[in-house]
C-alpha cells in the first residue's frame, strides 16, 4: 500500500475528485451529519459550493462563501470530510458574538465558539460532525448566524 493510500483521497492535493467521492470515504454516520449541513446551507442559504484544497490546513473541504441579504455575520462554512475528524469551519464577524450568547445553543458549540480563533474581526470556529446531533447543533449555529 502506498503513502498516497493511507491517506485516501481527502489529502491528496492533485487528485480530481469530487465531494461525493470524499463523502464515501466517511464512516455513515459523519456522512448523514455532513450532508444534513449540507442541506441546510442549499436549503436556506442558497450559497453555491466550491471544492478545493485547503493545503495541510483542512485538505479538500467545500466552500460556502457570500453576503446575507440582511447583511448577517455569517461569512463562509467549510465542510471538512477528513477521515476520522469530520468537522465544519464556521467564519463569522465578531458581532454574531451577541447573537450567540443569546441563543440556545448546544454545550459542544457553545464550547467550539469559545475555542475559535479571531483574525481582524472574523472569528473562526470549527464544530465536529460525527453525529446527527452534531449537525443538528451546528445548522441551529447557522440560524442563529444567518438570521
Amino acid at each position: 500500500m502506498s503513502e498516497d493510500d493511507e491517506l485516501g483521497t481527502w489529502n491528496q492535493q492533485f487528485s480530481s475528485v469530487g465531494f461525493d467521492e470524499l463523502l464515501a470515504e466517511i464512516g455513515s454516520e459523519p456522512r448523514k451529519a455532513v450532508e444534513q449541513v449540507r442541506q441546510w446551507i442549499s436549503e436556506q442559504l442558497s450559497w453555491k459550493p466550491n471544492l478545493k484544497h485547503y493545503q495541510s490546513s483542512w485538505g479538500w473541504a467545500e466552500g460556502y462563501e457570500g453576503q446575507s441579504e440582511l447583511d448577517a455575520p455569517l461569512c463562509g462554512v467549510f465542510l471538512i470530510p477528513e477521515p476520522e475528524r469530520e468537522r465544519v469551519a464556521v467564519s463569522f464577524s465578531r458581532s454574531g458574538i451577541g447573537l450567540i450568547r443569546d441563543a440556545a445553543l448546544s454545550k459542544s458549540v457553545r464550547a467550539e465558539v469559545r475555542d475559535g480563533t479571531c483574525v481582524r474581526d472574523i472569528i473562526w470556529v470549527e464544530c465536529s460532525l460525527q453525529t446527527p446531533a452534531d449537525a443538528e447543533s451546528v445548522c441551529d449555529l447557522l440560524g442563529v448566524l444567518s438570521d
